[in-house]
């Protein structure tokens, strides 16, 4: 611990002994070596890790800023009791500072000299130093070394419930250090600076990366800076983002590149579309949202539903959207009625758009069971896009919606069990399908191997005319039990799964079913019933591409009904292989993977590694038995993969192979 806070003070005097005196060597050290005879990194420590957790309280930075600055100064005057000359040694402190700046203005971050970052500090230590009636002492650098510590853990007590839930933020850099980051990027990061149309910076502008899911994001502070380490699929994707301030047209990018080198985003006051919304008797409508919409993107592994902005309007009826470049669909919707129109917005242009209500239309809706046909209570149709968007059958299995808008109308569907974030998971439910809906897989659709879908969104087309319409739902199947590793033990943490026997993929595409297990192993898990199709579980030893310290398990085939409870399921993780090779034609972002021969596995926790530079790989955690090792691009079934790219290989637990060949596509 004590080096990891040295070594960014240790080097300073290292990349300047080739120019440094001795004289000036001995000060350095002297001062060092002082700082660990009275266990100031251990102080520092603490103080950083305060610091991190509470750098949005300005007190912590004031405080702990003036005990460093009070250390310093107390061990300047301890070297000079030392004998050396305090003339001389003030010399050597401003050298060392202008050689520290130096450094850092050429993009070298490591070799920064907290002591002597700051101007106002450095030339109080001076001032100290020449000033032969100060009274600078120890007493008063552990006096406010005390205070620091104090201050910070009072208030991590006071803002304790925050933090748990907070992010972690980056430490607190000076302007050419920001720059130095931007311009040293790493690949897999996203930094620059966010300006108005003036070239100044915007602080508090909103900087989100896949804006509808949370957990990345951040906002840009005094220079208008911003650093964020995205989650991606692949190395290779690029990133949607956001940046937006209230008053400012947005900067959107669905194919936003990560690790440029000096990303400058300029957010301006002219692009905007106003305008004024009355009811159909002319009154202005107030406090009523309008919903811009961009439509559906096609973004690097995923598609974007919909891209809205919101305006609301005044207590006049007028409203002002800021917007980014690009075709629109304009909606609202209130008790008043309805409007929607359509309008393109240009880089720098401001138009208007006044909207007159027309009378909503209706949406009823009876929900029942598939088995008995009796009333289903809780079912809920919401719109995740609009939380305001939101209706609950009753015990009569009853929905009512008023004031729709004329046009399709897709829902998402969920129970009020689970409510999670303003989306509804199914809860008990497994699958739900309409007659009347909209698309066609949303009716009921059995496929010609017995396999049922119907657990997605829903979809009507919304007229004024129109009839109620009957949803029907059927009861999932519960599995529960344990997940135990080769040794017979518990596992907390693991992944149980679905997985559609022989194709080794989930059930849905995606990852909807998966839960992790408890501290005693244990688990439970709601998923459509297979009816006339058979389908396994698979664990995972890890979260969603997380790999630890065991290999995968799979269940045997099992048939289901709906409302079947399944208990005792319990699931084994193997003693996994290890497969190492290299592969030709080598990209960047290049991957391999191990599927298993029998495809009872789950695509989202088939064991992948990076290729590296060399081409050269070691892919882990290997489920014993018959297996396809292939490079990416990745094929559903290892068997339609282009010549070359997959092979085939028999795993043993324990086991590593050598020296397996592929070739990647060009």
């Amino acid at each position: 611990m004590v080096v990891g806070v040295l070594r960014p003070v240790v080097l300073v005097p290292m990349q300047l002994a080739s120019e440094a005196t001795c004289q000036k060597l001995e000060h350095i050290l002297t001062h060092e070596f002082l700082h660990i005879k009275r266990w100031d990194p251990a102080i520092n420590c603490f103080q950083n890790l305060m610091e991190t957790l509470l750098f949005f309280h300005p007190l912590v930075w004031i405080v702990s800023r003036k005990a460093r600055l009070e250390r310093e100064i107390s061990c300047d005057a301890e070297v000079v009791k030392l004998g050396i000359d305090a003339h001389q040694y003030a010399n050597t402190l401003t050298e060392v500072a202008a050689a520290a700046l130096e450094q850092r203005v050429g993009g070298n971050l490591s070799l920064s000299v907290p002591a002597t970052s700051g101007k106002t500090d450095l030339r109080q230590r001076v001032e100290q130093l020449l000033n032969r009636n100060s009274k600078s002492t120890s007493a008063d650098a552990f006096t406010m070394s005390l205070l620091a510590v104090a201050t910070s853990v009072l208030l991590c007590l006071m803002f304790l419930p925050g933090l748990l839930s907070a992010q972690e933020d980056d430490a607190v850099y000076s302007f050419e250090e920001k720059v130095a980051i931007v311009q040293n990027l790493p690949e897999d990061e996203f930094a620059g600076f966010v300006k108005d149309e003036d070239g100044k910076p915007i602080a508090g502008a909103t900087v989100d990366a896949w804006h509808w899911s949370p957990g990345d994001e951040t906002t840009t502070d005094s220079d208008g800076f911003f650093r964020l380490k995205p989650d991606r699929d692949q190395p290779t994707y690029r990133i949607e983002v956001r940046i937006s301030k209230p008053g400012y047209a947005p900067y959107y990018n669905h194919v936003q590149p990560i690790g440029l080198k000096d990303f400058t985003a300029t957010l301006n006051r002219s692009t905007f579309i106003e305008g004024v919304v009355k009811d159909s008797d002319g009154n202005p409508v107030s406090d009523t949202k309008l919903v811009f919409d961009q439509g559906s993107k096609r973004a690097d592994g995923v598609t974007i539903g919909s891209v809205t902005t919101l305006a609301t309007t005044d207590a006049s009826g007028k409203y002002r959207a800021y917007l980014a470049p690009d075709d629109y669909s304009v909606k609202v919707q209130c008790a008043s009625g309805f409007a929607n129109a359509s309008a393109t917005v240009k880089e720098g242009e401001s138009s208007t758009l006044n909207l007159e209500l027309k009378q909503g239309a209706k949406f009823e809706a009876t929900v029942v069971d598939s088995k008995t046909g009796k009333p289903v209570e809780g079912l809920v149709l919401f719109r995740w896009q609009e939380p305001k968007m939101k209706a609950i059958s009753d015990k009569d299995g009853k929905i009512i919606i008023e004031g729709l808008i004329h046009g399709p109308l897709e829902f998402n569907v969920g129970h009020t069990d689970e409510p999670k974030r303003g989306y509804y998971l199914p809860g008990n439910l497994g699958r739900w399908w309409s007659k009347d809906a909209k698309k066609e897989w949303q009716r009921r659709s059995v496929g010609d191997n017995g396999w049922q879908r119907n657990f997605d969104d829903l979809e009507f087309e919304i007229t004024k005319e129109m009839k109620p319409v009957e949803i029907v739902v059927e009861q999932g199947v519960t599995f529960s039990g344990r997940v135990l590793d080769p040794n017979g033990k518990p596992v907390a943490g693991a992944t149980v799964g679905p997985a559609k026997t022989g194709s080794g993929n989930s059930l849905t595409g995606d990852t909807r079913y998966s839960v992790k297990t408890k501290d005693d192993g244990s688990y439970r898990v709601v998923m459509p019933a297979g009816n006339k199709f058979e389908y396994n579980l698979i664990v995972h030893d890890g979260d969603y591409q997380e790999w630890r310290n065991w290999a995968g398990g799979v269940s045997e085939t099992i048939k289901t009904k709906p409302g079947q409870v399944v208990e005792n399921f319990d699931l084994t993780l193997s003693r996994g292989g290890t497969i190492r090779g290299f592969v030709t034609n080598f990209r960047k972002g290049l991957k391999v993977q191990a599927v298993a021969a029998d495809l009872k596995s789950n695509r989202y926790y088939t064991p992948t590694a990076d290729v590296a530079e060399d081409g050269s790989f070691e892919i882990k955690f290997v489920r014993p038995g018959e297996t396809y090792v292939q490079a990416s691009p990745f094929w559903l079934y290892p068997k339609d993969a282009p010549e070359g790219t997959s092979v085939v290989v028999q795993v043993k637990a324990g086991e590593v192979i050598e020296d397996v060949a592929l070739d990647a596509v060009e």
